[in-house]
């Protein structure tokens, strides 16, 4: 019996192989003739038709009838299409892991970009397009071109007289590979070895179902025993389960280095690289006290808090995969009057350019998101998580948001609540205080502009009282307030989980701040309560403004402490002579409570008194004060600005 869609995909086969043939003798017919980038785009082109046989192949197992609406190709995808013309050869040849996945990826994608780059002209070119690829890579494409032609010619024609039996083990392999995940089985390693073990398209299906099924025979009384175990008050916490996920950031590049440092430390989570520096793996293990009951809620909670952990530690956007269409929601559109296409799109995009800020993920921010998320576990019963589920929510819109589902100000005022909240949770004022200039308190080391910060909030609370706007709530505006809330929530898991209260976060480059946000810190931490080493410094350094009482109370301890110690009779009466010894109450009255309440004291008055003439020596990061008028390297956060 013949089977209608297999002679239709081996029609649709010839079709493919003719007309890369066709591109790939048009190509070796102009090789040594100048037209070198002509060349390049023919032994593409066949690589892109040949690529074609192989994703209808994948597809012709998954659908029942050969037809438009079933056999649906993204012939428009070049980087697709050429990615299967190197893949699709080497099935049921040779073994291809990730990585090799991975470098056939990178091979077609840069294929393309050279295609481009040869074949069309730029307002930076130099040189025309026939000279910017010399004789020998015009060899070297079309070799490859015409091998993977040659494989191709005698690959991929299936049998077009199928009996029932074997079409039986076609319908269950078309609804298997219809489960999410089981491609990963179907393509594995020990997969891939049968089927060149067999080197029969059918036997190995056959092999599949049959390896399935007994799999599933020997998994079953497992899972039985598993749904029925009771877990003991006193159970032994050993590590169970693994679970392992895939996020994507469109803001930060990751790093193996980091990667491998980060995974030096013994916690139940590791890390990978996935298939670029914008996809991290990440497997975690959870303890034999979850039970299978709670394992899906425990590992989705597990799975979204260190998540959220990583966004705010990072102040970037780290989520699952969410394709989404930024700005159209069509295919093409054409002028039917003129003929021609044109392309009309959302203003401003759905999408950020992350890519100027150059951010890498480091080692500390992994360190961070680790503080977050023990924080975020340490309050997940009380009631101040329902902030951090709104937080989670609102990441959740940001990252989902497109033109099919338009969310910018949803996750806004969301994120915008969580920070306001959070600060009235966390901090202690009066009624005549404002809540967001108290939480700009708390966040402005991590600032860049007081102006920016000002004009945000006075946005959300505006949408907030339903006035009319006269700017619009853009994505700029969404993360600008994402990153107010990921600074305080992150100010407070650092306080709470490191036992330092008070303290605020510095950023590493403090040179990245506007020279007004620098001087609104330098007034914050001068207006903050006089610390040990600043009144020192004061004492010390600046002692020409003590008033007249203070010198003599200065004087006089040191001349009763040279008393103490002995020195010679005839010193003392020299002191008392002088009057350093004093008997002034006065200036005895500043020593009752002891020397060192008398400095504190006396470096309060000088610094309140005269704070615009004292020219300290501060820190130009995290302005505290250094050691003495002339140091250039700072005691507190080691920041050297010799």
């Amino acid at each position: 019996m013949k089977n209608e869609k297999y002679i239709k995909f081996n029609e649709f086969r010839l079709l493919c192989l003719k007309n890369a043939e066709d591109a790939i003798k048009g190509a070796e017919v102009l090789i040594d003739r100048n037209i070198n980038h002509i060349v390049f785009h023919l032994c593409v082109l066949g690589l892109e038709e040949i690529g074609k046989i192989f994703m209808a192949w994948i597809k012709l197992s998954q659908v029942e009838n050969w037809d438009k609406g079933s056999m649906k190709i993204e012939l428009d995808d070049h980087e697709k299409k050429i990615f299967y013309a190197i893949w699709g050869p080497s099935i049921g040849k040779e073994i291809i892991d990730k990585n090799q996945l991975d470098k056939n990826h990178v091979t077609a994608s840069k294929l393309h970009s050279l295609r481009l780059f040869y074949l069309y002209g730029s307002m930076d070119d130099i040189v025309e397009s026939s000279k910017k690829i010399q004789n020998e890579e015009a060899q070297n494409i079309y070799r490859f071109a015409k091998s993977r032609f040659e494989f191709a010619q005698v690959e991929g024609e299936v049998k077009e007289d199928v009996d029932e039996g074997t079409d039986s083990f076609h319908t269950w392999f078309a609804e298997f590979l219809k489960i999410p995940g089981k491609e990963n089985y179907v393509f594995g390693k020990i997969s891939q070895e049968k089927l060149i073990e067999l080197n029969d398209v059918n036997e190995w299906i056959k092999w599949l179902k049959e390896t399935r099924e007994k799999e599933q025979q020997e998994l079953s009384p497992i899972a039985e025993k598993e749904i029925n175990r009771k877990v003991e008050v006193n159970t032994k916490l050993n590590l169970k389960w693994e679970f392992s996920f895939t996020i994507f950031t469109p803001s930060h590049s990751i790093r193996n280095k980091d990667i491998a440092a980060i995974n030096k430390f013994d916690r139940p989570f590791k890390f990978y690289l996935g298939r670029d520096r914008h996809t991290l793996i990440i497997k975690y293990q959870l303890p034999s006290i979850v039970t299978v009951h709670d394992l899906w809620q425990q590992g989705w909670l597990t799975s979204k808090l260190f998540v959220a952990g990583l966004n705010i530690a990072s102040n970037g956007l780290f989520y699952w995969h969410a394709p989404k269409d930024i700005d159209k929601y069509y295919d093409s559109l054409l002028d039917i009057e003129s003929g021609k296409k044109l392309v009309v799109s959302l203003s401003p995009q759905l999408t950020l350019n992350w890519e100027e800020k150059r951010m890498f993920l480091s080692v500390q921010q992994f360190h961070l998101a680790f503080i977050v998320y023990e924080y975020f576990i340490n309050i997940r019963n009380r009631e101040d998580f329902n902030l951090i589920t709104d937080y989670m929510a609102a990441l959740a819109m940001f990252a989902r948001t497109d033109i099919h589902l338009r969310m910018e100000v949803n996750a806004f005022m969301l994120f915008f609540k969580v920070f306001q909240q959070s600060i009235l949770k966390h901090e202690t004022f009066n009624e005549n205080q404002n809540v967001f200039e108290i939480g700009f308190q708390q966040i402005f080391g991590m600032l860049t502009n007081r102006n920016e910060y000002d004009r945000i909030i006075k946005l959300a609370e505006s949408i907030k009282e339903g006035k009319t706007l006269s700017e619009q709530t853009t994505l700029k505006e969404v993360v600008a307030m994402k990153n107010y809330c990921a600074i305080y929530l992150l100010t407070i898991s650092v306080r709470i989980m490191q036992n330092k209260p008070g303290i605020r976060l510095v950023p590493d480059n403090s040179e990245l701040q506007t020279e007004e946000l620098k001087n609104e810190r330098r007034r914050y931490v001068m207006n903050e309560n006089l610390y040990p080493a600043l009144v020192e410094y004061i004492f010390n350094y600046r002692s020409s403004l003590m008033n007249d009482a203070e010198q003599k109370a200065y004087r006089h301890q040191i001349a009763v402490d040279r008393i103490a110690h002995g020195d010679r009779i005839g010193f003392h009466k020299y002191q008392f002579e002088e009057e350093h010894v004093s008997k002034d109450e006065s200036v005895l009255r500043l020593l009752e409570q002891g020397y060192e309440y008398y400095k504190t004291m006396t470096a309060t008055r000088i610094y309140n008194e005269h704070k615009d003439e004292l020219n300290l020596n501060l820190c130009p990061k995290c302005f505290k004060i250094a050691r003495t008028p002339e140091a250039k390297q700072c005691r507190f956060c080691l920041h050297d600005w010799h």
